[in-house]
């Protein structure tokens, strides 16, 4: 029934006019309004193909490749101040040798060549886009600046002048002779020292003989070696030698200086040998040397009560107690001096005061308790 109404409104539409077909119910239109609004839906979709098959189009000549993540260009280093160079070798740092060709080319204005324009239209490709990201990342390790001189590198010199021309230098060469060792050689001071001690320690291990053998040859180094002379003559009066070390005592005192010790010592052997008088004359010859000597003061005024000399005697017995007051020999002498000059009472405060003291010899301490009694 459709069909057939459609049909009936062609025909009407036909021979009827606008006026005719105002007269039509709403509800029935023409034939041609149909027709009209059915080709209009068909040009829209027509649009709408074309459209998607040319993304399709887009889409497979331009893919998009997602292995390769976008990375935003970094941005360049703060080059620090360089040292200065010469123009000339800037110049070959940045000669057009150095450059791509392609910056040489596009820096003239020239054409580029074949080549280089299609490696240019090949860079759509991923290969393409790797090996430039190769380039740029090549291209901005190159572009970092080099570090700046340091203080410990401040006293270097510039480089000036061409690049290409400075060429390493040989180191000199080193020299190839053979180092001098010279081992130290001893003194004669040395030698006679060393002689020395080794006759000290020969000493305290009991072997005299041997120990004098060593004195002398520290004298034979050394002649004015005074600490040998004077253990090898104490020695040799231990050994009741007496001849042989007076003759060693005195070659010392032919050598000046003269040595307080060796004087003393010779004195004592002269005494010892029964020669007070010439002990006495020796010690009287050499005031000088014992001055400020408690041992020579109170060994002089020994010798000056033997000889009767009592004021004398008791004037430096008085010097050595005044020297060395905790020696007991020389209050003990200053007492028989005293004594001798019939001065009992000043005698018995020397003898007091003798026997108070620890280092008293006996032979003195029994004389003084006869004479306290």
């Amino acid at each position: 029934m459709s069909v057939l109404n459609q049909v009936l409104r062609d025909l009407d539409a036909r021979k009827a006019g606008d006026g005719a077909r105002a007269r039509l119910p709403s509800a029935v239109t023409p034939l041609s309004v149909h027709v009209e609004r059915a080709g209009r839906n068909h040009g829209w979709w027509v649009l709408l193909a074309i459209a998607i098959a040319f993304s399709a189009l887009a889409a497979w000549l331009w893919p998009v490749d997602s292995s390769s993540p976008v990375v935003p260009p970094a941005a360049p280093p703060v080059a620090k101040p360089l040292p200065a160079i010469d123009a000339q070798a800037e110049m070959i740092a940045v000669s057009p040798a150095t450059l791509p060709p392609s910056a040489s080319a596009e820096r003239a204005g020239k054409p580029l060549p074949g080549p280089i324009a299609a490696g240019r239209a090949e860079q759509a490709s991923p290969s393409a886009r790797a090996m430039r990201g190769l380039r740029q990342e090549t291209t901005l390790h190159s572009a970092i600046p080099a570090p700046s001189v340091t203080e410990s590198q401040a006293s270097v010199p510039a480089v000036t002048g061409n690049l290409r021309s400075l060429q390493p230098q040989p180191l000199p060469e080193l020299a190839t002779g053979l180092i001098d060792k010279k081992t130290h050689q001893p003194t004669m001071a040395e030698r006679a020292e060393a002689a020395y001690r080794q006759g000290a320690v020969l000493q305290q291990q009991g072997r005299f003989e041997e120990a004098l053998n060593s004195y002398r040859d520290a004298l034979v180094l050394q002649a004015d070696h005074a600490a040998a002379r004077q253990a090898m003559s104490t020695l040799l009066i231990q050994l009741r030698r007496l001849d042989e070390a007076e003759t060693v005592l005195t070659e010392g005192l032919a050598r000046p200086p003269v040595a307080l010790p060796s004087l003393l010592s010779l004195g004592r052997v002269k005494v010892e040998r029964g020669a007070s008088p010439a002990a006495l004359d020796l010690l009287l010859g050499h005031r000088e040397l014992g001055e400020g000597s408690a041992e020579y003061q109170g060994f002089l005024a020994t010798l000056l009560n033997r000889a009767g000399r009592h004021d004398q005697a008791v004037e430096h017995y008085q010097q050595a107690t005044r020297l060395a007051p905790g020696e007991a020999r020389w209050w003990a002498g200053l007492g028989i001096a005293l004594d001798a000059q019939g001065q009992g009472a000043l005698a018995r405060d020397a003898y007091l005061r003798a026997r108070s003291l620890p280092n008293l010899p006996e032979e003195l301490a029994s004389h003084i308790e006869q004479r306290l009694r």
